[in-house]
């Protein structure tokens, strides 16, 4: 039987960015997400930053998130699970934005 070399990857990397219209959402976002953030152990494998940008000039409002992994599992697993909090948090921000509004009195 013929043997395939296999292909190592020592580390992988994923960064992209989420533009949203309201600032609240981004601080939002980040205190929902920054507990997953200092979850730190002796067998991590994966790491993630997150950074907000506001640029009132050109009203930019995003979010960055990068991943970092030791290997592409361990990435992938991280993506999966840090993407569907996210798309939680994100629905639910937008459920509760189309409650009407309690008026003040």
């Amino acid at each position: 039987m013929k043997q395939f070399p296999s292909a190592k990857v020592e580390s992988a990397t994923v960064n992209f960015r989420i533009n949203l219209d309201d600032p609240r959402q981004i601080r939002s976002i980040k205190a929902a997400i920054s507990p997953e953030l200092t979850k730190v152990g002796p067998h991590q494998r994966c790491q993630m930053k997150m950074r907000d940008h506001l640029d009132t000039e050109k009203k930019e409002k995003s979010l960055r998130l990068e991943f970092s992994a030791s290997d592409l599992v361990a990435l992938r697993a991280s993506l999966n699970i840090n993407l569907r909090l996210l798309s939680s948090v994100i629905k639910t921000l937008n459920s509760l934005s189309a409650l009407p509004k309690k008026e003040k009195g």
